[in-house]
């Protein structure tokens, strides 16, 4: 066979028919010349060979990529925090609207890459972006959060983890951390009074976060 054109035929339960598998399995024998799928069961159309076979679906928004494109769907973000107090005081980095000025705080913290435990991925952030190793303590929280930054829609699932600076590892003093970040970028992570944070002097990010916070120091 040197061309062809395959179709599934199904069952009314929505199978793929014992016939149609077996002329897909001939097909298979001998690579065609040109195909393509179409983009309903049952539509074939012979053209110009691609490099694989495609399937073209619709976008979010019922609007094709150009051909030969390759959309990949938004997925929600994860990312582990890390909670560090030392002296009354709460460690952050700063968060910056696209124009430079400052909106507000979060803990340190980043991605969690696939395969790698939450827990694990926070020691790793922090030890990234400030050469210093750190001891998880307990987990503060799980939060899902949807929101708008600036006309883009984020979708984060974040674990909050209550950490320490591993023995010989946490900083003398109080001052602000020199950090890097992934894409070499510099910060300075700041120590904030827990008590004008949790009285809400300040806007941390993310949402809930300091009640969540408050409510785990009065449990204490």
């Amino acid at each position: 066979m040197s061309e062809a054109c395959i179709c599934f035929g199904t069952w009314p339960s929505g199978g793929v028919s014992p016939r149609s598998y077996r002329s897909f399995c001939s097909a298979m024998e001998a690579p065609p010349r040109s195909w393509s799928v179409g983009a309903s069961f049952g539509a074939c159309h012979e053209g110009p060979r691609p490099p694989y076979a495609t399937i073209r679906r619709p976008t979010l928004h019922g609007r094709q990529p150009p051909r030969g494109c390759t959309m990949e769907p938004r997925r929600p973000r994860t990312i582990a925090l890390a909670v560090v107090m030392q002296q009354d005081h709460l460690l952050l980095q700063p968060v910056h609207a696209p124009d430079g000025t400052l909106r507000g705080w979060r803990p340190l913290g980043g991605g969690v890459e696939y395969g790698e435990r939450a827990a694990d991925a926070v020691a790793r952030e922090v030890r990234e972006e400030t050469t210093r190793h750190i001891e998880v303590v307990s987990l503060l929280d799980v939060s899902e959060h949807i929101f708008d930054w600036y006309g883009e829609t984020g979708h984060e699932v974040v674990f909050q983890y209550v950490v320490r600076f591993a023995d010989g590892q946490a900083p003398p003093d109080l001052a602000p951390l020199a950090c890097i970040e992934d894409d070499g970028g510099r910060f300075e992570a700041c120590w904030l009074p827990l008590a004008e944070v949790v009285g809400g002097a300040y806007e941390i990010f993310p949402q809930g976060f300091v009640e969540r916070l408050g409510r785990w120091l009065g449990e204490r």
